[in-house]
């Protein structure tokens, strides 16, 4: 048993030994315990520390959550904006830059009294996204005509008789440009335009929602 014990003793020295002298571990070599009790060493790859990159993490997202930021409100949306400017018709408003734009075909304007030279349309995109869209109202609607020697916009009226019998007007003002508001007497929709006189035009603003009210407060007339 003597001897035994001073054998057992032995071989703890030699391995207490053996670990003092051991390299230590890098950062790429990790302990790993065999089936028959040995400790081997082996290589595995270490991944960058991303903290030394250069640029932003995004937040954590804990299960179940998104780390996708929220996408903007409407209020939020419609504070980014494009501007349109048509140089052959003198004017410029402002849209927000998630409205879809086009001019209307000629062909879609004949059976407008009057008619107009040219008509602009901006619409929400839940309402251009319909399958309906071409039937949907535009936030805002922009139609130009021939001024054909106006002296005023009250004279353009009588003449046109834009709005029909019994329409109302009354005076409009933005910090770009003013003009008339027309209201028609009779029950359809839009009942009520704004119209701004310029050099040899006549510009007919429709809005039909509020977001169409706030760009008409963003219309003017360009040299």
């Amino acid at each position: 048993m003597l001897a035994k014990w001073f054998l057992f003793t032995f071989m703890i020295a030699i391995l207490a030994a053996a670990t003092a002298c051991a390299p230590s571990l890098t950062g790429e070599e990790v302990i790993s315990m065999q089936n028959n009790n040995e400790a081997t060493v082996e290589m595995v790859p270490v991944p960058e520390n991303p903290s030394n990159e250069v640029g932003s993490s995004a937040p954590f997202a804990a299960e179940g959550e998104s780390s996708v930021p929220e996408q903007l409100d409407d209020q939020q949306a419609s504070g980014v904006s494009l501007v349109y400017t048509d140089d052959t018709y003198k004017f410029a408003v402002e849209y927000p830059s998630d409205f879809t734009f086009f001019a209307q075909p000629a062909d879609q304007l004949t059976g407008l009294i009057p008619q107009p030279l040219a008509a602009f349309r901006f619409t929400n995109p839940q309402a251009a996204a319909s399958d309906i869209a071409e039937l949907e109202p535009a936030d805002l609607e922009i139609r130009v005509y021939d001024a054909m020697n106006a002296v005023s916009l009250e004279h353009w009226l009588d003449t046109t008789r834009l709005g029909g019998e019994g329409a109302t007007t009354k005076a409009f003002e933005t910090s770009h440009v003013s003009g008339l508001r027309v209201c028609a007497a009779t029950m359809i929709f839009p009942a009520c335009s704004y119209l701004v006189i310029g050099a040899d035009r006549i510009y007919q603003l429709i809005p039909v929602n509020l977001a169409g009210e706030e760009m008409v407060k963003s219309f003017m007339l360009i040299p």
